[in-house]
């Protein structure tokens, strides 16, 4: 299937990646709950890796075809991408790393350590808020898969400068800018609950910004995200941002929307385990994206792929399905009735592979 609409180099085979690893993370984490050969979808993420490297790959900048700011600005390199776009190309790159152990990309991911520390210095002063946050989740699985710490640095300053911008405008929430007058929106929230998750567990429980905890930074994300009105009361849909009024209405809806929020919810769960809430909240949003953001087929559609998604767009899916895939496999762990659920979502993750 056209898992990505009208798109083109880098960004369509990242996309074919993010929907080959999620299925290839299920069969690895839960043998039994197919009886797919999962050495054939290790495979396919191999051979996309394997593309990936050999056409998008630019080992001037360390990245795969992303907009530079800076370096290499006057070479003749045709970048079709992003800044987070490359976040999010990272960030599987470094999934590959665990689920097959082969550890023969560490290199690149030290060299676009050393390689993006000017791009970044620009972005932490030029770009959105959410692109800090994608790099910052990036660095934080570096340290999970590499268990190198030096990553860690850049992942909680950037978080550190995302909290700054917090404020009570639409009674909290930070901002999608670094401008007071920005909108709010889902994913820069919804990345901000599963980054301070990820670092409360990378720094035992730590402290950030204005003294409060990671953890606690979570919960407060969270409940301002919960009754913001970001998430549809009817459909169960996450909305994609508020307006300058402090209302989703009208508000477009994308499926990374959905994905990504399923991230900050198992993770508040796993760390608050007590509290059903945040689970109970997630299932709601999963199962309202499998039946309201599909074809007849049960295919994952993107709105814009009535026309033609751009190079953010094209990723959407692919970073759905895998913030779903973890999902289904913290859910399996859970034992019954959860693991049932994730038995469904695996058969979605498997008709869409």
């Amino acid at each position: 299937m056209n898992v990505c609409g009208k798109s083109r180099r880098a960004g369509r085979v990242c996309m074919v990646l993010l929907f080959f690893l999620p299925w290839a993370h299920i069969v690895a984490c839960l043998p039994g709950v197919h009886a797919t050969e999962g050495g054939a979808w290790l495979a396919r993420v191999g051979a996309s890796v394997d593309v990936l490297q050999r056409h998008y790959y630019h080992r001037s900048t360390g990245l795969w075809d992303c907009v530079p700011l800076a370096a290499d600005r006057a070479v003749n390199i045709p970048f079709t991408g992003t800044w987070w776009n490359c976040a999010v190309t990272l960030r599987a790159v470094l999934d590959v790393m665990a689920l097959t152990g082969n550890h023969s990309l560490a290199h690149e991911v030290a060299t676009a350590w050393d390689l993006t520390g000017m791009e970044e210095a620009l972005h932490l002063r030029t770009a959105g808020l959410d692109d800090l946050e994608w790099w910052a989740v990036a660095w934080t699985r570096a340290v999970e898969v590499t268990g190198d710490r030096r990553y860690l640095r850049r992942a909680t300053t950037y978080f550190a400068v995302v909290a700054a911008h917090w404020d009570e405008k639409c009674a909290g929430g930070v901002h999608k800018t670094r401008s007071v007058a920005s909108d709010k929106n889902a994913i820069t929230n919804e990345l901000f609950v599963e980054l301070a998750l990820r670092l409360h567990d990378l720094t035992a429980g730590g402290i950030g910004p204005s003294n409060i905890s990671y953890q606690d930074w979570a919960r407060r994300a969270w409940e301002w995200f919960r009754v913001s009105s970001l998430v549809d009361v009817e459909t169960h849909l996450v909305l994609d941002g508020l307006s300058q009024s402090c209302v989703s209405e009208g508000s477009a809806v994308w499926t990374y929307n959905q994905g990504v929020v399923l991230g900050a919810a198992w993770r508040l769960h796993a760390a608050q385990p007590g509290d059903a809430e945040p689970l109970g909240t997630a299932l709601r949003i999963a199962d309202a994206a499998l039946l309201h953001l599909v074809d007849c087929q049960g295919v994952l559609r993107e709105q814009c792929e009535e026309t033609s998604c751009d190079h953010n767009g094209q990723q959407f899916k692919g970073i759905f399905a895998t913030h779903l895939a973890e999902f289904t496999v913290y859910l399996h762990g859970l034992g019954p009735p959860f693991a049932e659920r994730g038995k469904a979502f695996a058969d979605f993750l498997l008709l869409n592979a």
